[in-house]
């Protein structure tokens, strides 16, 4: 299937809305996302790859966490031609019999995830954003928290010879945005997934996945836990630019496929430099506490992943070449 994605103001809207200003024409975007068919000829007789290390590749990562009795902590990391990977956790006391670390190589092992019954109200992630352009990010929330992860790269391609156009391809591993409530510790818990390609600053490709519910409301609350057990009453999903592929919206514990994207991003003139980055997201979010009772802890919890794949040798690569 071929995407095709355009940034326009309407003359109307530019009448109303721009008085005094000049009112442009309708400008649609040159990119547009190949078909299979089409990206299989990307590469072939006639293209010149620009290999990524020589287009200033670079790196950066971020995770914030937050809960109400630990407040927000964020870390960050950043790299050229290197991996850039960080974690951040915030829970109870003694959650973790030790420090989780940065994934560098591999997803976290199970040890190092946070069962609720021994953390509570928690938040912690993982981002990893590979010297070759694979990410990874692992959010999850339990009780009241948010966490949020960021995975990042950022290239400067130049185009290399006479007015021609030029491509990119990125791969994105398999996504899944999960939740669970609590019937003992309800909650209303959201988890999201969103990918976006910049050239020169503008967002030309995105997909991006939401799950989120509702359940049926309380009787009371007594120290957190509610008067009653309660359920979920409706589980929604949404999904906006390039849906991710195979990703259900009615099994919130479904994987979407791995996959690659080539985009065709218009013809250049030779010399000019095109900025190009892939943001990619991993946020969630739960609103209320854990309930404590029995000398249990019952919490609400969300998790949205981009899976840790080493698959790909080459997830990133650009060319300059013909039209297609």
């Amino acid at each position: 299937m071929s995407h095709k994605y355009s940034v326009s103001i309407s003359q109307a809207a530019c009448t109303i809305l721009l008085i005094g200003f000049p009112c442009l024409a309708q400008i649609a975007s040159p990119v547009k996302e190949l078909s299979r068919a089409q990206e299989a000829s990307v590469g072939g007789a006639g293209f010149t790859e620009i290999a990524a290390p020589g287009a200033d590749f670079k790196t950066a990562v971020m995770v914030s966490v937050k809960t109400d009795i630990h407040g927000t902590r964020t870390k960050v990391d950043r790299s050229a031609n290197a991996t850039s990977a960080i974690y951040a956790g915030v829970s109870l006391p003694n959650a973790l019999a030790t420090p989780a670390t940065p994934a560098t190589s591999a997803a976290p092992p199970p040890g190092q995830i946070f069962n609720f019954k021994q953390s509570g109200d928690s938040a912690q992630g993982w981002a990893t954003m590979s010297a070759t352009g694979m990410p990874f990010l692992m959010t999850r929330a339990f009780g009241k928290a948010t966490t949020s992860g960021t995975s990042t790269w950022t290239a400067r391609v130049f185009v290399p010879v006479s007015q021609t156009n030029m491509y990119v391809r990125f791969t994105l591993p398999r996504v899944q945005v999960s939740g669970v409530n609590e019937a003992d510790g309800p909650a209303r818990y959201q988890s999201r997934f969103r990918a976006e390609l910049m050239l020169n600053g503008h967002p030309v490709w995105s997909s991006e996945a939401i799950r989120l519910n509702e359940h049926n409301g309380t009787t009371g609350y007594s120290n957190n836990c509610p008067t009653s057990g309660q359920s979920d009453i409706a589980t929604m999903f949404q999904t906006y630019g390039v849906a991710p592929y195979a990703l259900s919206a009615t099994d919130k514990n479904t994987w979407s496929t791995l996959n690659s994207v080539t985009l065709a991003l218009g013809s250049f003139p030779a010399g000019q430099a095109l900025d190009l980055s892939l943001v990619v997201r991993a946020d969630t979010s739960v609103d209320s506490k854990c309930c404590f009772k029995n000398d249990e802890l019952f919490c609400s919890g969300a998790s949205a992943t981009v899976d840790w794949d080493n698959s790909v040798a080459i997830p990133v690569r650009f060319w300059a070449g013909p039209a297609i």
